[in-house]
């Protein structure tokens, strides 16, 4: 037990260094450490840091641009939404009578009904072939 009477003994602090403060430097070092396992994780797992899926809906844009492209005005140029079909690796959009036809303008200026097939690679994500009427464009 401890005497309430007797003096504490001198503890012998040589050698033995104080503890460092926490200087700005140090606080920054111990910050950009936390930062940097923060940013290396979302980029790691964070979903909206991963390439999204190539899907139906980017081949039929991808259509679309080189459709209007090819056509004389491509700003009057309509191109209704089809369903894909899956041909291998490939989407293959077709307008015709029997699904959807597009409407081109031609050299007279007048909207013409016209039929398509174009086909979008999935591993390339570029158009791999398109008929406009009987004209194969790619």
């Amino acid at each position: 037990m401890l005497d309430p009477d007797t003096p504490p003994k001198a503890i012998d602090v040589r050698g033995v260094r104080p503890p460092k403060p926490w200087t700005t430097g140090r606080v920054m070092r111990w910050v950009a450490i936390v930062l940097g396992f923060v940013i290396s994780y979302q980029l790691a797992f964070w979903p909206s840091a991963q390439v999204a899926s190539f899907d139906e809906f980017d081949a039929m844009e991808l259509c679309r641009d080189v459709i209007r492209r090819a056509s004389i005005d491509p700003q009057k140029a309509d191109i209704p939404q089809v369903r894909a079909v899956m041909a291998g690796d490939s989407f293959r959009f077709v307008w015709s009578s029997s699904t959807q036809v597009l409407h081109l303008r031609n050299r007279i200026g007048l909207d013409a009904p016209a039929d398509a097939v174009c086909e979008v690679s999935s591993t390339q994500k570029r158009v791999v072939g398109l008929t406009i009427g009987s004209q194969k464009v790619i």
